[in-house]
């Protein structure tokens, strides 16, 4: 990554570094794209940037939350019916117009 926020890396050396398929690091960076959670500036070589507004995006807030809260009561909290209960938020049309914002 250079300093300027943008890296370059390969689609292969990706795949490399996690271990998973060429096919499946696209997939992947494809959805991060659609979540406008990564940029990316599409050319010979894909440069790849973080959005200066990853402190407010709601998946991520939502994620980080939701770990915070598992953590803080984790012997009183059944997982499946928050996991549950977050997939129904995600889906809700207030959290879909939300997200188109970003």
């Amino acid at each position: 990554m250079s300093d300027k926020r943008q890296c370059y890396p390969t689609i292969e050396m990706i795949a490399r570094n996690v271990g998973c398929s060429s096919k499946s690091v696209e997939r992947h960076i494809k959805e991060l794209a659609d979540k406008k959670m990564i940029l990316v500036s599409q050319g010979k070589n894909n440069t790849y940037f973080l959005p200066n507004y990853l402190h407010c995006h709601p998946y991520l807030l939502m994620s980080e939350k939701t770990h915070e809260f598992i953590r803080s009561i984790r012997k009183q909290v059944n997982e499946r019916e928050l996991t549950l209960w977050i997939q129904g938020m995600v889906k809700r049309d207030e959290y879909k117009s939300y997200k188109k914002v970003f």
